[in-house]
């Protein structure tokens, strides 16, 4: 088991990027949805 420490900041950082990704997928798959009920 390996423990590492990170400072609050990185932490902070990486559950923003986590975050922003999440937000991304999000629209990206309503975009392609709302794009496919056109083309059908």
């Amino acid at each position: 088991m390996i423990i590492f420490h990170l400072p609050k900041s990185s932490f902070i950082k990486i559950k923003y990027i986590l975050f922003k990704l999440h937000h991304f997928i999000y629209n990206s798959v309503i975009e392609i949805s709302f794009y496919m009920d056109i083309k059908i």
